[in-house]
């Protein structure tokens, strides 16, 4: 009889298993079917409402910030590009973060995606490369490069914040 009642406790437990399984996954549904991206679309429980509420609050407020965002960026190349004087900018480990298609024709440089790239394969002369490296010890200075038989003058300057030193801006000008 000890073995009749192990086998329908197993039974038991089995079914029991097999029946919570179930109601989570019925219970579970509506929650797992939540698009993220539209929350306030689609059957939830009313619980949830508060929830999915804020969550489209706070899509709608990313949206906005990546839509300014955006518009800020393009307004910032329009700039950039409608100069004559080169413009790069760099970090802290001398990467180019953006520059401007001036810049490339000044420095003699391929058309091709210079972001990421350490800023001396651009141009590896010695006022160049005292400049980067001077802007980005904190200092601020003026060298005279001769590329092509035209004179320029780079402009060097740190970008600080709260005293760090977090990169550096060039402005490359025909003198």
């Amino acid at each position: 009889n000890m073995g009749m009642i192990v086998v329908i406790v197993a039974v038991l437990f089995a079914l029991a298993m097999a029946i919570s399984h179930m109601v989570t996954c019925h219970i579970v549904k509506p929650i797992n079917d939540i698009d993220l991206n539209h929350p306030a679309v689609g059957d939830s429980y009313d619980e949830l409402e508060p929830l999915l509420h804020r969550i489209n609050q706070q899509n709608n407020k990313i949206h906005r910030q990546m839509e300014k965002l955006r518009r800020r960026q393009e307004e910032f190349n329009i700039i950039t590009e409608s100069m004559s004087e080169g413009l790069l900018i760099l970090d802290q480990s001398k990467e180019i973060l953006t520059y401007n298609q001036s810049a490339l024709q000044i420095l003699g440089a391929e058309k091709k995606s210079w972001t990421g790239v350490n800023a001396l394969q651009l141009n590896r002369s010695e006022p160049f490369r005292t400049s980067v490296e001077q802007a980005l010890k904190g200092i601020h200075c003026r060298h005279n490069l001769t590329l092509g038989g035209e004179t320029y003058e780079i402009l060097a300057s740190p970008v600080m914040n709260k005293d760090k030193i977090n990169g550096a801006v060039l402005i490359i000008m025909n003198v």
